[in-house]
């Protein structure tokens, strides 16, 4: 399985890192790209997971993509990637983005909502995930076992997901 990170940022860094770090994957199944040189120096020298300054190169590639960028970017970024593997799976940990809008950007419902929190990076996370119409067990396995090796992880339907947000957003 090849796993497309798409931000390279902490949070993404601190999950690639979980997955390398726990056998979940290795880094040569991991891929990564940010257009940040300084975002994908970190990511690349915390994971050794090759990180590329652009997607489409590796899109084709990827049986689950990870959105990991800022909000305010996503549906630029999702338009980039398009059109996606048949198949693949999207992980979207951009806060405040609904299941709704990523089935709309990526044309699939085998999409997972999650939402982490900062204490993730020092494994001691506690994060929530709602699944999409067309994410399977499979799914939330995959979603289950990323999260849980950096801390707790629950599936929650999404409504849930909000406040989870909110107490998320209020502590450590």
């Amino acid at each position: 399985m090849k796993m497309l990170f798409i931000g390279a940022g902490k949070m993404a860094t601190a999950l690639a890192a979980g997955i390398v770090k726990n056998q979940l994957l290795s880094a040569a199944d991991l891929l990564a790209c940010d257009i940040s040189a300084e975002a994908r120096r970190a990511f690349t020298a915390t994971t050794g997971v090759r990180c590329k300054p652009t997607a489409q190169a590796l899109v084709a590639d990827a049986d689950v993509l990870l959105l990991a960028v800022k909000p305010q970017v996503a549906a630029a970024v999702a338009a980039e990637l398009m059109p996606i593997r048949q198949g693949a799976l999207v992980i979207s940990i951009c806060a405040g983005i609904g299941i709704n809008k990523l089935q709309q950007w990526f044309k699939t419902g085998n999409v997972v909502r999650v939402m982490p929190n900062t204490p993730l990076m020092v494994g001691k996370g506690a994060s929530a995930y709602a699944l999409g119409p067309d994410a399977n067990a499979d799914a939330a396995a995959l979603v289950g076992r990323i999260l849980g090796s950096l801390g707790l992880a629950r599936q929650v339907e999404e409504p849930l997901l909000d406040a989870v947000t909110a107490l998320s957003g209020s502590g450590p």
